[in-house]
């Protein structure tokens, strides 16, 4: 490895990594998340849905002031 910091091993993530107390929108209604804020890179936040699943999102931490994050259920039709 040549000191790309995308190349080394990432750290085991704790439960001191993670916030329990997050948000996201869901479809326009605001869901508990989970959100992972310790990389200096990205920023990772995921919540269960109501119909069921997990949705995520990792996010580059350079972008976050033109990012609204929200997720919609896009229903598959034949």
């Amino acid at each position: 490895m040549d000191g790309r910091p995308w190349d080394k091993h990432a750290p085991t993530v704790t439960d001191l990594m993670i916030n329990g107390h997050g948000a996201v929108f869901v479809d326009g209604l605001e869901m508990p998340a989970v959100d992972v804020d310790t990389n200096p890179f990205v920023y990772g936040i995921g919540t269960e849905p109501p119909d069921g699943g997990i949705v995520t999102a990792v996010l580059p931490r350079a972008e976050m002031n033109r990012i609204q994050i929200q997720f919609t259920t896009r229903r598959y039709t034949p």
